[in-house]
């Protein structure tokens, strides 16, 4: 049925079974697909500068609300319905070439904006009144709560969730599976007002929960947990729960268990959560989470003091970090290691697992610590022959300690040496030298004293 007080282009194309209310008008260029039904008042291919004959597409079996209007350049996939009062494919001088894809099974409700310049997956989903800015790519299922804004130039992955008022700061990056709870602030600009704009990141799987500011440049990473009313400053290492003004971390989100009494855990949420993800997905998140229950049955959560900063996401399970222990983020350190309280790790070590560090200790780039090593108290790594202040060498130089050596108390090692396998090094030795794997060596410089597991009368013959 189409209503003869609209007014129809005859350079329009209109497929079969299409209702068109009265007071609808339809330009040139575009093509209303099967089943499509257009409420009164709506406006289909309004033209603006440099866009007039761009095609808009409709597709089928669609609705288009009262007093909504398309835009050229845009294309709407099938089964797509947009409440009245929208506006899609808004104008903007800020894309090049104009047009906006919106996917198949999208719902936009009413008085919502939708910039030219971007493009949407199947079954987006929107509130009220929200906003969306030019150069956003958002894949499927995106779903954005009511007075969401978005500014963008951003990237968005699949089955992402915004709740209501939530601003995404132009430039964001957003990974898949992502939760924005109500009012959280993605900033972009590190000294306001400039043009200088530095997008924050959501990595896979995180969670921002409500009220949180996120400031420029910071990446969440993926499975962490930002908590209500947070100031996030710096990088959230994965699986992390940070919270806070400004936020800190609090350790593993795997150790928080559900509130429903079963002692489950709460994190990954996608061990209990499943409602309105496909079938496929979550029967995956079932696997995963059942391999995972078999891989860390032996295991456990990385526990770290609420005194402790540890920037790294490479940290192995079982791990404890003590207080005022600060450990970089590109610090690799295994399983089931204890660092003791004021410790510091810089960015270019390798730690293996089992390793104790002891109270007072700072290792320096170019450090390789190999499984089940001690470090006593006050060890003193070095990693460079000549230091100047503000003058950096090349490559810092290596030290090597090989499993199950041990490193006495206020020992000083000098760049570039390798402690052998099962060696001893006593207590305020200075090392300037490789030392043999099983060797005892003390004094300064150091000298090799016996061999573990030799006698006295062997080690005289």
């Amino acid at each position: 049925m189409i209503s003869k007080l609209s007014v129809i282009s005859d350079r329009a194309t209109i497929g079969k079974n299409v209702t068109i209310h009265p007071y609808v008008i339809i330009n040139d260029g575009v093509c209303i697909q099967d089943g499509v039904e257009v409420f009164p008042g709506a406006v289909i291919g309004k033209e603006t500068d440099g866009s007039a004959g761009e095609k808009v597409v409709i597709g089928s079996d669609s609705k288009i609300g009262s007093h909504t209007t398309i835009y050229y350049g845009v294309k709407i996939g099938p089964n797509t319905n947009i409440d009245a009062y929208c506006e899609i494919g808004y104008p903007t001088k800020l894309v090049e070439n104009p047009s906006l894809t919106i996917g198949a099974e999208s719902l936009i409700r009413s008085h919502s904006i939708f910039y030219t310049g971007s493009k949407f997956g199947a079954r987006l989903v929107t509130g009220h009144r929200v906003t969306v800015r030019e150069n956003t790519c958002a894949g499927e299922n995106f779903q954005i709560g009511t007075l969401c804004d978005i500014q963008g130039d951003c990237t968005i992955g699949d089955y992402v969730r915004c709740h209501s008022n939530v601003h995404i700061g132009k430039k964001s990056r957003i990974g898949s599976f992502v939760w924005l709870f109500p009012y959280v602030v993605l900033t972009n600009d590190p000294t306001p007002p400039s043009e200088t704009l530095i997008g924050s990141v959501i990595e896979d799987y995180a969670i921002v929960a409500t009220m949180s500011v996120i400031l420029p440049g910071v990446i969440v990473g993926p499975h962490s947990l930002v908590g209500a009313h947070s100031l996030v400053t710096r990088n959230v290492p994965e699986g992390m729960i940070v919270g806070g003004v400004p936020a800190r971390i609090f350790g593993p989100a795997s150790d928080m268990k559900l509130r429903d009494g079963s002692g489950k855990p709460a994190y990954p949420w996608t061990g209990h959560f499943h409602r309105g993800y496909p079938d496929e997905i979550t029967n995956q998140w079932v696997q995963n989470d059942q391999q995972n229950s078999i891989d860390n049955s032996g295991g456990g959560g990385v526990m770290l003091h609420d005194f402790a900063l540890l920037e790294s996401q490479d940290i192995g399970s079982g791990t404890r970090i003590w207080a005022y222990s600060h450990i970089l983020p590109g610090a690799r350190i295994g399983k089931d290691c204890n660092i003791c309280d004021q410790t510091f790790v810089e960015n270019d070590v390798v730690i293996g697992d089992r390793v104790t560090i002891k109270s007072g200790v700072h290792i320096w780039d170019g450090v390789r610590i190999e499984d089940d090593v001690f470090i006593g108290p006050g060890v003193t790594f070095t990693n460079d022959h000549f230091p100047r202040s503000r003058q950096f060498p090349e490559k810092f130089m290596t030290i090597h300690i090989c499993r199950k050596a041990s490193i006495g108390a206020n020992a000083t090692l000098l760049p570039g040496i390798t402690i052998g396998e099962n060696a001893m090094v006593g207590a305020g030795a200075v090392v300037t030298k490789d030392v043999p794997p099983n060797a005892v060596i003390y004094g300064n410089p150091a000298s090799i004293h016996r061999y573990v597991g030799v006698t006295d009368n062997e080690q005289d013959k």
